[in-house]
C-alpha cells in the first residue's frame, strides 16, 4: 500500500486507533533499524516526557532544504541535510539537522493550526534543542532557542491528489548555552506521527 495512503488513513481514523497507525513515513521512510518509529509526542517542546529524537544521520533526508551557520560547543556548525517530523497530538513539529562533519541538531517547537486547521499559525515560538557529536567522542549539549514559521500544512488536512506534499518553511535561531547558530529551512514532512486513543 502507498505509505501516503497509509498516513490518510490512520489521519482520519486516529481516535480510533486503527491497527498499524503510529508513526508512518511521508516518503521516504527512514532508513531500516533507525528506530524511529517512536512515542506519540503528544508532549511539547522541552517537556522531559517527550519522545526521544533519532539523531539526523539515522534519518534520510526527503527533498529538504536548509541553509545555517554559526558556532556551537562542539565547533562550527554548517548544515547540510534536513529531516522534518509533524506530531499531530501535541501539536509538535521536530527537526533533524545534519552537520556536514557529523554533528546532529534536534529541534522541536510548538506549532498552532490556523486557517480551520489546514495550515499552521505564521509565528515565533520557543524551541528545544540538542546537539549530538559522533563517536569517537560522542558529547550532548542542551538549550533552546526559536523558531518562526514562514508557512506550513497540517498533514492531516491535506490534499494528497494535489501532486504535491505537505511542508513546512521558516527559520530558527539558538542563542545561548554557548550557540550562535541561525538559518532557514523549506522542508517537506519526511514522518507523521498519528495519535492514538488515551
Amino acid at each position: 500500500m502507498n505509505p501516503r495512503a497509509v498516513v490518510v488513513a490512520c489521519v482520519v481514523g486516529a481516535a480510533l486507533a486503527a491497527p498499524g497507525c503510529g508513526v508512518r513515513p511521508l516518503d521516504p521512510g527512514p532508513a531500516a533499524g533507525s528506530g524511529a518509529a517512536s512515542g506519540s509526542g503528544s508532549a511539547g517542546a522541552g517537556d522531559a516526557a517527550a519522545a526521544p529524537i533519532v539523531t539526523a544521520p539515522e534519518r534520510p533526508p526527503c527533498g529538504g532544504t536548509v541553509e545555517a551557520t554559526g558556532t556551537t560547543p562542539a565547533g562550527t556548525f554548517t548544515a547540510s541535510t534536513i529531516w522534518a517530523q509533524y506530531y499531530p497530538c501535541g501539536i509538535d513539529v521536530s527537526f533533524s539537522i545534519r552537520d556536514a562533519g557529523g554533528l546532529s541538531l534536534q529541534l522541536r517547537s510548538r506549532v498552532r493550526l490556523a486557517d480551520g486547521g489546514a495550515d499552521l499559525e505564521m509565528e515565533t515560538d520557543k524551541a528545544s534543542a540538542t546537539l549530538t557529536a559522533p563517536a569517537p567522542s560522542p558529547s550532548t549539549w542542551m538549550t533552546s532557542g526559536t523558531v518562526t514559521i514562514a508557512s506550513g500544512n497540517n498533514p492531516g488536512r491535506y490534499d494528497y491528489d494535489a501532486g504535491t506534499r505537505p511542508g513546512i518553511t521558516g527559520t530558527f535561531a539558538l542563542t545561548d548555552d554557548g550557540f550562535s547558530l541561525s538559518g532557514s529551512f523549506s522542508t517537506p514532512y519526511c514522518w507523521l506521527d498519528v495519535c492514538g486513543t488515551e
